[in-house]
């Protein structure tokens, strides 16, 4: 599986305003990961893609990486609205488009 992992869905962003923290980053590269391990023996591969602001890309990466090696992740308060999108729901929604 392979995943464009950009960090401009940061809701502090300063170009996008698409909604996700770092923990919501976590929690959507930890499903990503889950998946793997179902349908692909674990292959995946994340690879960096964008994000407009360096902690956030830091914050991301750690993220990333936290889900991979099946660690938790606490994201520092980072500013990001308290309420965080449906992951569940948009991965969901994923899954359907690529009849996965």
């Amino acid at each position: 599986m392979l995943i464009s992992a950009g960090f401009d869905a940061h809701s502090n962003d300063p170009i996008t305003s698409l909604g996700l923290s770092s923990e919501g980053f976590f929690m959507v590269s930890s499903k990503l990961v889950e998946l793997a391990e179902d349908f692909c023996n674990g292959m995946i591969v994340f690879v960096l893609e964008g994000g407009y602001n360096p902690q956030n890309l830091a914050d991301g990466a750690a993220a990333v990486f936290a889900s991979l090696l099946h660690k938790s992740f606490t994201a520092p308060r980072d500013g990001s609205n308290d309420k965080e999108p449906d992951i569940e729901a948009r991965i969901d929604e994923i899954r359907k488009w690529h009849a996965f």
